[in-house]
């Protein structure tokens, strides 16, 4: 069995309300839209940190920001990852 392709697509700094995907009517995301109807929209999901940088630090090492203490946009991850976490 082949392993299958992920295309996560992480987009910040605006609210639900700016994809069509969404609902929204007041805007035209076609090619966002697009992708949604072939993939998954999330619609219930939050953020572990309302900032970008340790937000995607969260995602790729599948831990919280107190656990890789990447705290603001200016840090780096310097901890010890969890046995098998890769980035």
């Amino acid at each position: 069995m082949t392993g299958q392709n992920v295309l996560l697509i992480v987009s910040d700094e605006h609210a639900r309300e700016a994809l069509g995907c969404y609902g929204a009517d007041h805007v035209y995301t076609p090619n966002i839209d697009s992708l949604a109807n072939r993939g998954t929209v999330f619609r219930h999901a939050y953020t572990p940190s309302p900032i970008c940088v340790p937000a995607r630090a969260c995602i790729a090492t599948g831990t919280y920001v107190h656990q890789n203490r990447c705290w603001s946009n200016a840090h780096l991850i310097t901890v010890k990852l969890p046995a098998g976490a890769t980035v």
